[in-house]
């Protein structure tokens, strides 16, 4: 599966768009995920700086990531009605060959 954020490389308003779709409220995890996904910091050191469990928080960059991932599928969605189609997203099997002269 393909990480839907890459630690060092979101924006803060992305990340903030995507806490708003969670129930985190608490401002030393939305820190935490701030130093984890926009700064970059290990897992591990964004936890700390802020003094939170680490087991804990990373349950809660695995929540956030999950709602990142339905709003990627979202968008892939809307993307596929303009006939776009991401080679990230399965797209349905079908049983009819590519070649339909091979199945003749």
């Amino acid at each position: 599966m393909i990480k839907p954020l890459v630690p060092g490389h979101e924006t803060a308003r992305k990340i903030n768009a995507l806490i708003s779709l969670t129930d985190i409220t608490s401002d030393d995890v939305k820190t935490a995920l701030h130093h984890r996904y926009v700064k970059g910091h290990t897992q591990t050191a964004a936890a700390a700086i802020n003094g939170l469990d680490e087991g804990n928080f990373s349950r809660t960059c695995i929540s956030l990531e999950v709602v990142a991932a339905k709003v990627e599928i979202c968008k892939e969605e809307d993307w596929a009605l303009f006939g776009y189609k991401s080679p990230f997203i399965q797209q349905p099997h079908t049983c009819e060959p590519a070649n339909k002269e091979v199945a003749a």
